[in-house]
């Protein structure tokens, strides 16, 4: 029996770009969220786009920066407004 190797990199899916700098391991990913106080909060309780290669899982990047380019837009009325630039009902 000859050996065989696998790569730790998951295959991209029909013919999308194949280079190892595009795929994130989970340690990679919790670097980037854990920078940010926003995203260290919405990503603890929500679901992050990845894919399963055997028993990790690995994140696109480009998935990744348009899932937080998502939360920050979505997040961005949830910061306090600065003072002098909030509209009282009269």
């Amino acid at each position: 029996m000859g050996s065989r190797t696998m790569s730790r990199t998951p295959t991209p899916p029909n013919g999308a770009s194949s280079d190892a700098n595009e795929w994130l391991t989970s340690d990679q990913v919790v670097d980037r969220l854990l920078e940010d106080p926003l995203l260290r909060r919405v990503a603890s309780t929500c679901v992050l786009p990845a894919v399963r290669c055997g028993d990790e899982w690995r994140f696109r990047r480009s998935d990744l920066d348009q899932w937080i380019g998502r939360q920050r837009r979505l997040h961005e009325s949830d910061a306090p407004a600065p003072a002098g630039d909030t509209f009282q009902k009269n």
